[in-house]
């Protein structure tokens, strides 16, 4: 303590900074895909093709159905033309006034047995549907591996935070000895200086770990399609 120029009558050693545990705050990596299958804008990009896809199918194969007409009609007519038929009776009035009734009722049933333009443009759909398919399963590969790598360079930035506080905190443990010496007559000059470049550098190292986890933890965001990863348990499979 006498050489350090410390006030106490021992030192001993402090024990290791544990604040910032590795991972904390991240989710486990089968909740990020979990979470990736449902939220990430290609995949979800990808199911609504697939949708749209099935329904212009569905929608193509329809003009194959039968179609079925109804017309029913009545009308109100007269004439003063004496009739084909040779009868002597004139309608009421002359034939000025609409007094003769008539009606129709029609059922038409139309079906296409064979339309080989549907059938042609309903093939063609068919094969948009597996290609948007094949597309999701690409784009879910791609996500995979995205949230693998964001989780895995997360869980590296974030486990070296731990040993650079340590290395901050024994910097500035050093540069307060050195500092103590200093005063106390026992210490140099350049001693101090490299003191404090240590601390210096130590902070820098820090604070470039810590912005590392912000951006993978940025990265994995944006990998599932959220606006920042759920908390969950670091060591989750």
């Amino acid at each position: 303590a006498a050489s350090l120029a410390a006030d106490e009558l021992e030192l001993d050693a402090a024990p290791a900074a544990t604040s910032e545990a590795s991972g904390k705050g991240s989710p486990g990596l089968r909740q990020a895909l979990e979470l990736a299958a449902r939220r990430n804008p290609a995949v979800v990009s990808a199911l609504a093709a697939i949708r749209a896809s099935e329904a212009a199918t569905r929608a193509i194969g329809k003009e194959l159905l039968p179609n079925l007409f109804a017309s029913l009609g009545v009308s109100g007519r007269a004439g003063g033309t004496a009739p084909t038929s040779g009868a002597a009776d004139i309608p009421y009035g002359s034939g000025w006034l609409p007094d003769v009734l008539n009606w129709h009722a029609a059922l038409v049933l139309q079906w296409s047995l064979f339309d080989a333009t549907v059938l042609a443009r309903r093939d063609a759909a068919r094969s948009r549907e597996e290609q948007a398919r094949a597309d999701l399963a690409t784009v879910r590969t791609h996500t995979t591996l995205g949230v693998e790598r964001g989780y895995l360079d997360l869980q590296a930035a974030s486990a070296s935070v731990p040993a650079l506080v340590e290395a901050a905190t024994a910097a500035q443990a050093n540069q307060a000895q050195a500092e103590a010496r200093w005063k106390g007559g026992l210490g140099t000059a350049i001693e101090l200086a490299d003191a404090e470049s240590l601390l210096t550098g130590a902070q820098v190292e820090l604070a470039i770990g810590r912005f590392a986890v912000e951006r993978a933890r940025a990265e994995l965001a944006r990998a599932i399609g959220v606006a920042s990863p759920p908390a969950g348990p670091a060591g989750a499979p």
